[in-house]
């Protein structure tokens, strides 16, 4: 219990120090979209969708190796 405590200090330390140092905001140009945000919201905004897409390509391809295991 002890090191996941130390381990999600440091962790959210990390988190902190890059929320700090990316906190300007910048402008993000996606096709005919403009809009302003903060850096930081971008960066983890980018993350999480890749994250998500990562999830749900591995889902698909757990989907279709389940299908030909049935068959």
């Amino acid at each position: 219990m002890k090191f996941k405590s130390i381990l999600l200090l440091i962790f959210s330390a990390l988190i902190a120090i890059i929320a700090i140092q990316n906190a300007q905001a910048i402008e993000v140009k996606f096709l005919l979209w403009k809009f302003s945000a903060s850096q930081i919201l971008v960066i983890l905004g980018s993350f999480g969708l890749g994250l998500l897409g990562g999830i749900l390509i591995s889902m698909i391809r757990d989907g279709k190796n389940n299908s030909k295991d049935s068959d």
